[in-house]
């Protein structure tokens, strides 16, 4: 895999957020506008993400303007599997039109840093979901 010198190896294999700082890199270079929500660690050692509303919100916004495309991508790295929190995000932002789907990695990482900096390209993931689409219990 070309892009995984880009991340930072540690103990061996490199972790989900290091694949993310990766994506995201390469995601600005190639012109996407990127949100990504960091977690921080309390007082007490815990990692925590602060959010308000429905947790498992997607990692990853990707918008680019030009190409008139926008992603949200949940990261994983497997044997992890999306939680139903996710899916339903996931789930309920294709049900409205918007590209969303779950990227493994390193498995799916050269595939989807080509298609971020492939020039033209503007659908990605169209069967990602179809194995794992949870069976949506909306509040």
């Amino acid at each position: 895999m070309a892009h995984l010198s880009m991340a930072k190896k540690t103990q061996g294999m490199p972790k989900e957020a290091d694949y993310q700082r990766t994506i995201v890199a390469a995601a600005q270079v190639a012109g996407w506008l990127v949100h990504a929500e960091r977690p921080a660690q309390t007082s007490h050692g815990r990692w925590l993400t602060n959010v308000q509303g429905r947790p498992g919100f997607p990692d990853l916004t990707l918008v680019h303007p030009k190409r008139q495309v926008m992603l949200f991508i949940e990261l994983k790295r497997k044997p992890n599997k999306a939680t139903h929190d996710q899916l339903l995000w996931l789930w309920s932002m294709r049900q409205c039109g918007v590209q969303a789907a779950v990227v493994y990695v390193p498995d799916q990482l050269d595939d989807f840093l080509r298609f971020l900096t492939t020039e033209g390209e503007t659908v990605w993931g169209e069967t990602l979901l179809s194995d794992e689409m949870p069976s949506p219990e909306l509040p």
